[in-house]
């Protein structure tokens, strides 16, 4: 976020001051710094009708039933495995940033602290095992 304090008012409460012409040309001025680069990453479409057919004939699950609790049961069994696999895809294109890999060692960790030996140990042996 460019304009950090202003943001941070407005978070607190503090109301939000119309736009300038010259807040929107020191913005533009702004936007020729390089902040950093973006990966943006595509995948291969879904479509919902083909894989509510294959995961509901895979896993025989029956949303024709003629008791209701039963539908319902087989919608939310068909919702969470579309729900999985949804998010199996996205995580086949997912880029894995140092950062993460240092977050995962820190929320992972079962002590309050962890030396920084060991937390360089623990992310070499997460990425070792991304990489297998």
């Amino acid at each position: 976020v460019i304009e950090t304090e202003t943001y941070i008012q407005e978070l607190l409460g503090k109301s939000k001051q119309p736009e300038s012409l010259q807040e929107v040309i020191r913005a533009v001025e702004l936007l020729r710094f390089n902040f950093g680069q973006i990966d943006i990453r595509i995948g291969e479409p879904l479509s919902l009708h083909k894989i509510v057919t294959e995961k509901k004939n895979k896993r025989g699950i029956d949303l024709d039933s003629p008791r209701e609790g039963q539908r319902e049961a087989a919608r939310r069994q068909l919702t969470n495995v579309i729900a999985y696999s949804v998010m199996h895809k996205i995580n086949l294109i997912s880029t894995i940033t140092p950062s993460a890999l240092v977050v995962t060692v820190l929320l992972t960790h079962p002590g309050r602290g962890i030396g920084k030996k060991e937390l360089i140990n623990k992310v070499q042996l997460l990425k070792q095992e991304i990489y297998d």
